[in-house]
């Protein structure tokens, strides 16, 4: 499943790129450029506009209105809506700019990370779009503690 979340949810995206799901993130331009979008791309859209909603499921487009303001209840309501099971994909997209990550060495990203990265940690992931280098941190253990809390449930 690919989504396409409007610019209410910009929090929503990061989380669902967090757990590896292709999700774009549209902001700036008009509803029917975003119909489009998503039309083109075969994405579910996902928005919390009820206007749109409306116009967009008459026009027979793929959409869910997320419910929730609460991030929590928001990837719950995902979970269950599309029956998300596999989290195999966690971590694998960059957050930023959602294309896959490749796995990189310590030589690569020497002079990329802080030093203390460097000496502490075995393992990065890098975004050849963006050149955000990522690695298993306190971010990546709270981040999975909100998955599990939610996927666990």
């Amino acid at each position: 499943m690919k989504y396409l979340a409007d610019e209410m949810l910009g929090k929503l995206c990061k989380w669902l790129r967090f757990l590896g799901y292709d999700t774009e993130y549209f902001s700036g331009g008009t509803d029917a450029e975003l119909l489009l979008k998503g039309r083109l791309e075969e994405r579910m859209i996902l928005t919390r506009d009820s206007r749109l909603f409306n116009d967009v499921k008459n026009k027979g487009n793929a959409v869910c209105f997320i419910k929730f303001d609460g991030l929590k209840e928001q990837l719950l309501q995902i979970k269950n809506e599309f029956n998300i099971k596999d989290l195999s994909g966690r971590f694998r997209r960059c957050s930023v700019c959602n294309k896959l990550l490749e796995e990189a060495d310590r030589e690569f990203v020497k002079k990329l990370v802080p030093p203390y990265i460097l000496q502490t940690k075995d393992e990065f992931r890098y975004c050849s779009n963006c050149r955000k280098v990522y690695w298993k941190g306190s971010h990546s253990k709270h981040i999975n503690e909100i998955i599990e809390e939610v996927f666990n449930e």
